[in-house]
């Protein structure tokens, strides 16, 4: 399961009905996104927590992208086992591309120094800090551009903030790119810069890094498994707009054995998200859950005893929710 909502309620149900072990992934944290829904924030994400928090806990495993994430999921209650997995890349994909001619078709100097972004741009993603740090350098370095892959709401407002600061004919949004196209936007980077604090694990950053690209981020959870500071990028300890930008001008005026250094520790960093890798560790998972399971199970069962476990899957299900809306409504209510 992959979802703890809507169709991750049936995943418990058929579970239940076939005795088989429920496995659920925390690919997103659900809190960080309530803007999207007119209520109530701080209850909105309350809830949220409790929710995930106490669907976890019907599993019987429970996958992690990150540690950093694992840790959260500890803290907050969940007493299933956590084990941490990353959805891996296809590392082959992405080790050459076309960054030349995605330049010239943006109108971006072979020679200028490209800081770029990939993403969907989203309030969740912090872009205001990401556009400020970006306008700053853009500023003290004349010759620099910035390249932007994705789309969202927030990329008018993007726009007009870097035409508000003359920056506009520097500034390139370039759309979403998927497959070969999004490989060699990635190459036509020198640096990837990220911001967001809402990362389950930050798998743009782990492409960037396969395309030889170091990057330039906030501390955040999911950030920090990704990158080491000063090792295959920057690592900022916060979101001030000054510590952006100063990074980002640092790291442009390294010498070309640093520049070096960085790039191919960034190859190695993403080597250790391989798909081969992770493909196989979560199945590793797969066959020792299931082994346990068959080892402790009775060979079958009556009508009667499955009815029972249906009704407890679906009685664990309503107390979940009820049990989120509560916490959510009455806490710190007597």
């Amino acid at each position: 399961s992959h979802h703890p909502f809507l169709i991750g309620s049936s995943a418990v149900r058929v579970a239940a009905k076939h005795r088989a072990p429920l496995v659920y992934t925390q690919h997103t944290m659900f809190e960080q996104y309530t803007h999207y829904v007119p209520v109530d924030l701080p209850r909105m994400a309350s809830f949220v927590v409790n929710l995930c928090t106490g669907y976890a806990n019907m599993a019987e495993q429970v996958i992690a992208p990150s540690e950093s994430v694992a840790g959260i999921l500890r803290q907050r209650g969940v007493i299933t086992p956590v084990e941490t997995i990353a959805t891996g890349i296809f590392l082959s994909q992405f080790e050459r591309g076309d960054g030349d001619g995605v330049r010239t078709s943006a109108n971006i100097p072979r020679k200028a120094f490209v800081v770029g972004h990939v993403g969907r741009l989203a309030p969740e993603k912090n872009l205001e800090c990401l556009s400020q740090s970006v306008a700053r350098f853009l500023q003290d370095e004349p010759g620099a551009h910035f390249l932007v892959a994705g789309y969202g709401p927030s990329e008018d407002k993007m726009r007009e903030f870097f035409s508000q600061h003359g920056l506009r004919d520097r500034v390139h949004f370039v759309g979403k790119r998927r497959d070969q196209a999004l490989v060699d936007t990635y190459h036509a980077m020198d640096v990837f810069a990220f911001s967001s604090k809402s990362e389950t694990q930050g798998l743009v950053l782990m492409e960037a890094m396969a395309a030889g690209v170091p990057a330039v981020a906030v501390d955040a959870p999911g950030v920090r498994d990704v990158v080491r500071d000063r090792a295959n990028g920057y690592l900022l300890q916060d979101e001030r707009v000054d510590n952006f930008a100063r990074a980002l001008k640092e790291l442009c005026h390294l010498s070309s054995q640093a520049k070096e250094d960085l790039v191919a520790e960034a190859r190695r960093t993403a080597a250790h998200y391989s798909m081969d890798l992770c493909a196989s560790r979560i199945e590793s998972v797969y066959h020792k859950l299931l082994h346990g399971h068959r080892a402790g199970a009775p060979r079958d069962k009556s009508v009667w005893e499955k009815s029972i476990e249906e009704i407890g899957a679906e009685w664990e299900v309503l107390a979940n929710l009820t049990s989120a809306v509560e916490h959510a409504l009455y806490k710190g209510e007597k």
